[in-house]
């Protein structure tokens, strides 16, 4: 069928990381140096080790409903070190946290281009990330005016599932009134996005900035490689061929 979508992932793919170990030390200190000045009486080597691997956990059944899953995670982390957070509290962490966290990403700077010519090309389009604190994409989405540029936004904060869970693609197929052989999803994690995208019947394109090769990658006539964001339009030619 003919390629009519085009979906994204954020994390890693529009959004390009910089120091993923800096970032994820500098979220982490802020998160120590607030929970210390409300009262944490613990060494910064002991909150490391309380803190390890603590946001991977699965997404709970059952949250407050005032919460995003972020603050109900940090609600909870603080509980366990004996601080209690009211909810502004909550929601003020949450924010200063992630800040300290995306001060190492940006915006990738062919994204605003590539998402223009897609648009104008009447394909439709497609946000699907993985994210426990939905305000701040929203917030990011604004403040880079991208929101227009998407027909579906998809976030597994609001969704209560995360990527490969077939549930956040199929809510994106829903929105946008496509079927997932119609779709090219383009993501930078092979167990996530691309094994996710696979499941429900996509075509997907892993992003790999690492990658020393210039050209395009095809693994089979459903899965491409890529090192750069500027070679989607070759995918998408390539495709259309097949069909």
């Amino acid at each position: 069928m003919e390629i009519k979508g085009i979906f994204f992932d954020l994390n890693g793919t529009l959004l390009e990381f910089g120091n993923l170990s800096q970032a994820n030390y500098d979220h982490e200190s802020a998160i120590f140096s607030y929970l210390f000045n409300k009262g944490m009486n613990i060494p910064r080597e002991l909150f490391d080790e309380n803190v390890k691997n603590y946001f991977d956990i699965d997404i709970p059944k059952e949250i407050p409903s005032k919460l995003t899953l972020f603050e109900y995670k940090l609600q909870q982390l603080a509980f366990k070190l004996d601080v209690l957070l009211k909810r502004e509290e909550l929601e003020e962490l949450a924010i200063l946290s992630i800040q300290a966290w995306a001060k190492n990403h940006n915006l990738d700077k062919y994204a605003v281009k590539i998402l223009s010519e897609l648009k104008e090309k009447n394909y439709k389009i497609a946000l699907v990330s993985d994210f426990d604190h939905p305000p701040y994409i929203y917030k990011f989405l604004e403040k880079h005016k991208l929101i227009p540029y998407f027909d579906s936004i998809i976030i597994s904060g609001n969704l209560g599932v995360k990527k490969p869970n077939p549930k956040m693609f199929n809510m994106a197929l829903r929105e946008t009134r496509l079927y997932a052989n119609e779709v090219l999803f383009i993501g930078d994690s092979m167990e996530h996005d691309i094994q996710g995208a696979h499941g429900v019947g996509m075509v997907s394109i892993l992003i790999d900035r690492q990658s020393s090769f210039d050209l395009v990658e095809k693994i089979n006539e459903r899965f491409f490689i890529m090192n750069s964001l500027t070679k989607l339009e070759e995918i998408i030619k390539i495709v259309k061929l097949k069909e």
